[in-house]
C-alpha cells in the first residue's frame, strides 16, 4: 500500500471524527442517495 493511501484514510477518519465531536451525528453521513450515487457510479464506471 502506498503511503499516501494510509495518510489519506487516516486524514479522512479525523475529519469524520472530529465533525461529530462537534456536535454532529453519525447519521447525517448516512444518506440513501448519496450511496446510490457513489456505489452507482463505482459500479459503472469501467
Amino acid at each position: 500500500m502506498d503511503i499516501a493511501t494510509g495518510l489519506g484514510l487516516i486524514a479522512g477518519a479525523i475529519v469524520l471524527v472530529s465533525l461529530i465531536m462537534m456536535g454532529g451525528d453519525l447519521r447525517m453521513f448516512l444518506d440513501m442517495h448519496a450511496f446510490i450515487v457513489i456505489f452507482g457510479c463505482s459500479f459503472a464506471a469501467p
